[in-house]
């Protein structure tokens, strides 16, 4: 599957930044893998510009823009419209998907060739029957107002019981995309089925050990270029290193990485040379956090 990926130069990932916060991680200290990687500060790349976002629940890299991310809001955003940010946060467009109808928007997920995903997974009282996650092409062009010319519904359900998620990822292997549900201690890992409205679990992510233990719960998560996946809980954010397949890879040992200072954050994005996050709030900061050292 081709990915386009942004240059780490058009985030100054790694280089000189305004605000700073949070010292760097993954060295190599006590409790930390063998090779993980080591991770500069949180760094603030700009102050998002478009003002209807204000309870940002999901970012994705543009597969075709760069530098170039893709948010919404949460479920209050009854018109189904994702906003396009650029690297300092300035507000780069809006796209409508007509009918969406969000019952729970929660996540959005990029194959990196120019497919997006809009999870409707959100279930906080754990009692839809089913699940909806919104497939389409990113526009050409970027501007305002614009609609998706096609946007496909694809319906998902739990094999046993109702979940709530706030995670969505784009499997490497499948191209399907990939729920992660939010409970304590772990997260469900369901698939939308080639065929049928029945997900495929694909295992579960541990959060009882390492750096993500006693950290909350899953609020994020993305796939790299390389396989690897972040994921981010309530107060942390770890790599794991690909392991050959997305269940193997979150069943390995993740190495620990930076958390911004958000108060409410939901988003993570994999980007050129590390990660960028975005929280919730009223002209919310567009934060960066890089690679340093392997």
């Amino acid at each position: 599957m081709m990915r386009t990926w942004w240059v780490a130069a058009l985030l100054g990932l790694g280089g000189c930044g305004p605000a700073k916060s949070g010292g760097e991680t993954g060295d190599g200290g006590a409790g930390v893998p063998a090779g993980c990687p080591r991770f500069g500060a949180a760094e603030a790349r700009g102050t998002v510009a478009r003002a209807e976002l204000v309870e940002a629940s999901g970012l994705a890299a543009s597969g075709r823009h760069d530098g170039v991310v893709w948010s919404h809001n949460d479920d209050g955003d009854e018109d189904g419209v994702l906003y396009a940010i650029g690297a300092d946060g300035s507000d780069r467009g809006s796209l409508r998907i007509a009918g969406a109808a969000p019952t729970d928007w929660e996540a959005i997920a990029s194959d990196g060739a120019g497919q997006l995903y809009v999870g409707d997974i959100g279930d906080n009282d754990r009692s839809r029957d089913s699940l909806r996650i919104w497939q389409l092409t990113e526009p050409a062009a970027l501007d305002q107002d614009q609609t998706a010319a096609v946007a496909t519904p694809h319906s998902l359900r739990w094999p046993d019981v109702p979940r709530d998620a706030e995670a969505l990822v784009v499997d490497p292997e499948t191209g399907r995309p990939v729920v992660f549900s939010r409970e304590p201690g772990r997260s469900v890992l369901l698939r939308l089925p080639a065929s049928g409205t029945e997900g495929e679990v694909l295992g579960e992510l541990s959060l009882a050990e390492g750096p993500l233990a006693g950290t909350g719960e899953v609020r994020g998560a993305d796939v790299d270029p390389a396989g690897g996946v972040w994921v981010r809980t309530d107060d942390a954010v770890a790599w794991f290193p690909p392991l050959g397949g997305l269940a193997a890879t979150l069943a390995g040992a993740p190495c620990p990485a930076v958390a911004p200072p958000e108060a409410d954050g939901e988003a993570i994005a994999a980007v050129a040379g590390g990660y960028l996050t975005l929280g919730e709030g009223s002209a919310p900061t567009l934060w960066g956090v890089a690679e340093v050292a392997r």
